[in-house]
């Protein structure tokens, strides 16, 4: 059963293809009278991406979405950072961003020896990169051709990474990407809730890729949502958890997802 609309006061997005639809952009702007409405009921709504701020900003301002008015009210970037729509640290989230990020470079060093495998595994068995190893406060990261490749990759990793448990291999399309399990969007929106004085089940937190995993976690406690375009694996784990699967994809689906969770609050005025 849905959490109805008095009981969930966040909620929080992933950008690619769950809320933003590379091909038909303009689609999203269906979805700003909805955040109109759910603003000023006093919803906090925010972004959970791998990208910075401003590669998050940048799209919604060239479709003519305006960037915090009302939203995005809070912003997870880089898979983990708590920041304020400006790029500043959210209230409290200073010493979280600056111990996370420190987490993740010095995990970026023990597994970096693992990608360089992984790379060398690649060509050798012909399989195409779109871009080589990169290491940041995002983790260690590595781009293949097609989703399907870095599937395989991904599992191949994480095998590799058997003797890490603390280290989360995950997969956001064709991206490869590892990084503590500590400093993921999961740990960070828990943490972002407990900082605005809320409990995990008064968070509502929708996603369409592994990188999402963390925070479409059952055992955290949020009410979990997807859309129809997601992973399988994604969908799998959302309907065993009791959470929505929209019929719609990607921002038609998100508008599907916030009529289902907030019907009181979106009726037509």
């Amino acid at each position: 059963m849905a959490k109805q609309s008095d009981s969930i006061k966040m909620v929080a997005m992933d950008f690619d293809l769950t809320l933003y639809d590379h091909s038909r952009p303009t689609d999203t702007l269906q979805l700003q009278p909805l955040f109109e409405k759910l603003h000023r009921k006093g919803i906090l709504l925010g972004l959970a991406s791998g990208r910075s701020v401003r590669e998050l900003q940048e799209p919604l301002e060239d479709i003519k979405f305006p960037w915090r008015n009302p939203f995005p009210d809070f912003v997870i970037c880089h898979e983990g950072e708590i920041r304020s729509p400006d790029a500043s640290d959210w209230p409290g989230a200073k010493i979280w961003n600056s111990q996370r990020n420190q987490l993740v470079l010095q995990a970026n060093i023990r597994i970096l020896p693992h990608f360089e495998e992984l790379a060398e595994w690649a060509q050798q068995n012909g399989l195409i990169l779109l871009r080589n190893i990169q290491t940041n406060i995002c983790g260690t990261s590595i781009v293949f051709e097609t989703p399907e490749i870095a599937e395989r990759a991904r599992n191949r990793l994480k095998k590799n990474l058997s003797d890490f448990p603390e280290i989360e291999v995950s997969r956001n399309h064709h991206i490869v990407l590892a990084m503590p399990k500590e400093a993921s969007k999961g740990k960070a929106l828990a943490k972002l809730a407990e900082l605005s004085g809320l409990h995990p089940e008064e968070v509502l937190a929708i996603g369409d890729n592994i990188n999402d995993l963390s925070m479409l976690n059952k055992d955290i406690g949020f009410t979990i949502a997807t859309v129809t375009n997601a992973d399988p694996c994604i969908r799998r784990n959302v309907e065993a958890a009791g959470g929505m699967v929209s019929a719609n994809a990607i921002s038609l689906g998100v508008s599907e997802i916030f009529l289902h969770h907030f019907p009181s609050y979106l009726s037509p005025e």
